[in-house]
């Protein structure tokens, strides 16, 4: 009897292993993204990918470090294949938990990244997608940030479009869902009160009140992200792009 409730046991405690060794890589992962290590992130992720090929939690990081990846890259055709691989592997994500909010967002954004370099007849239904992901993940998640960020950011480039070229995407593409400015800076505002420590949100928060005429709010926030601690690898790149949009306002 004893031996028979001993092999139960480590059954149990040997299927339980390979869960505790994700945690253990995603956890070493996280931290190296933290210190801007992707490649060590990335080696790490993948070993978890490895011991549990269906984790969302695993699929949606190696995503984000592809997306991070296609960032850095200075030809178009590289930034390109970088940004299919981080859409391949949201996509895996979305498929293993449709209802995993960060699986959505980071399709999302992926989707965004593609549509800066896309040709201008995917453009539109790449907007239309970044919205549908990003409004599914709060749907799923009401207070997460980086959707908001990711919605925030939606808005302000669609309201900003001028009048011709939206008469034109009517006419072409049968458009976009409405967007506005106030909708950009409610949700920018409240990932800022999230996270009030995140380079990204004070920049775009800063585009937002600029298209606003707030010159004043644009200049502060600004000003903030300059002042933060880089925490992420697209940090430098957005410290530099405030330094400009700040000199421009002075």
């Amino acid at each position: 009897m004893r031996s028979f409730l001993f092999s139960i046991l480590f059954l149990l405690v040997s299927a339980s292993l390979p869960a505790q060794q994700v945690d253990v890589l995603i956890a070493r992962g996280d931290s190296a993204q933290f210190a801007m290590q992707p490649d060590v992130a990335m080696r790490l992720y993948r070993e978890a990918e490895r011991l549990d090929a269906d984790n969302p939690d695993v699929l949606w990081r190696i995503s984000k470090v592809y997306s991070d990846y296609a960032a850095q890259e200075s030809s178009e055709e590289a930034a390109m294949r970088e940004l299919q691989r981080s859409i391949d592997y949201a996509k895996k994500a979305v498929t293993a938990d449709p209802r995993h909010s960060m699986a959505q967002v980071s399709l999302a954004i992926a989707y965004g990244q593609k549509a800066v370099v896309a040709p201008n007849s995917e453009k539109v239904e790449l907007s239309r997608l970044v919205r549908q992901h990003a409004v599914r993940a709060l749907e799923l998640e009401s207070e997460n940030h980086v959707a908001m960020l990711v919605l925030g950011i939606w808005n302000r480039e669609v309201a900003s479009l001028s009048w011709v070229l939206k008469l034109a995407l009517d006419v072409v593409y049968g458009g976009l869902p409405d967007a506005s400015l106030e909708e950009s800076h409610r949700l920018l505002q409240q990932a800022m009160r999230m996270y009030p420590d995140q380079i990204m949100t004070h920049l775009e928060l800063a585009k937002t009140l600029k298209e606003m005429d707030d010159e004043r709010g644009a200049k502060r926030h600004l000003r903030k992200a300059i002042s933060l601690p880089k925490r992420d690898i697209g940090d430098r790149k957005r410290v530099d792009e405030a330094r400009k949009l700040l000199q421009e306002l002075t």
